[in-house]
């Protein structure tokens, strides 16, 4: 394993945890208090925090990826924006999966693993007529999505020209 390789596995790793901890709380808090409860209360300030957290990493990111020297940076950059806006968007989820599908439903979008609850608060939130909240979740995942994969394009852009500039010719 490469060190971008290790350090985008340390970054992610440094992310889970405490979004896993702050993930469980939110579980809790919505089976405990209710989706409505969560939505005006936590959902707020969570949101808030999270999406200025994205967008600091995504310009902070994007002017890292400037200079040669600090497109590694800019590209753990981007990577952990893609972290913070998927944590709004599971959080999102979950409030929408508890408050249009029910504790049930939310139980089993646990189940599948916990990222479950997106697709349970997409089908209910399009079931119930909330055709804008699951253009919201969608869209929210597809600008993750973007960028993660554009972070892994700067760090893999940057292996391939780190092993053509390690390449020494051979001595005749």
């Amino acid at each position: 394993m490469d060190k971008k390789s290790e350090g985008i596995s340390a970054l992610t790793g440094l992310l889970m945890y405490p979004f896993g901890l702050l993930g469980f709380v939110a579980v809790l808090l919505a089976i405990f208090k209710g989706g409505k409860w969560l939505l005006d209360n936590v959902y707020p300030i969570a949101s808030a925090v999270l999406l200025s957290l994205t967008v600091l990493g995504i310009v902070l990111g994007l002017v890292l990826l400037i200079p040669k020297k600090t497109r590694n940076y800019g590209a753990f950059s981007l990577i952990g924006s893609s972290f913070a806006l998927f944590f709004t968007t599971w959080l999102w989820s979950l409030i929408m999966a508890k408050i249009f599908a029910g504790t049930i439903w939310l139980i089993v979008g646990l189940i599948l693993g916990g990222i479950g609850v997106i697709p349970i608060a997409l089908i209910a939130t399009l079931i119930q007529g909330e055709t804008s909240v699951a253009l919201g979740i969608v869209a929210m995942i597809t600008v993750g999505f973007v960028l993660r994969v554009a972070g892994f394009f700067f760090v893999s852009d940057l292996d391939d020209k780190t092993d053509s500039m390690d390449y020494k010719q051979p001595n005749l």
